[in-house]
């Protein structure tokens, strides 16, 4: 099942991104940090990686580039770089590796 759907996003990447043989060193950075943010069990975990991972790429860029210059553009592909080295020094399991019940129970303690 797995497959089918990547091959059918692999099929619609073709409305959205001109065909080049630089666009998957252009993509595979970001897929990469969401599947690691995310955590490699949990589809769940990879959903929340992808859009956590998404979010910050396009809306970080966009924020810090109105704060600091344009020229800042250019390094949009660090972004996912830096959630992958973020992520394996906090959770190196990802999202959905994280007890988040035991973090409730400690974060109630006063």
């Amino acid at each position: 099942m797995g497959g089918g759907i990547a091959g059918i996003a692999g099929a619609l990447m073709s409305l959205w991104f001109q065909g080049d043989p630089n666009l998957g060193p252009l993509l595979i950075p970001s897929v990469f940090a969401a599947s690691i943010v995310g955590g490699f069990f949990s589809i769940y975990g990879a959903i929340a990686g992808g859009i956590l991972v998404g979010l910050t790429e396009v809306l970080g860029t966009r924020f810090l580039a109105g704060e600091f210059g344009s020229w800042l553009i250019a390094y949009r592909p660090l972004i996912p770089l830096v959630f992958i080295v973020v992520t394996l020094l906090l959770a190196p399991r990802g999202l959905a590796g994280i007890n988040w019940s035991r973090l409730r129970r400690y974060g109630t303690r006063s």
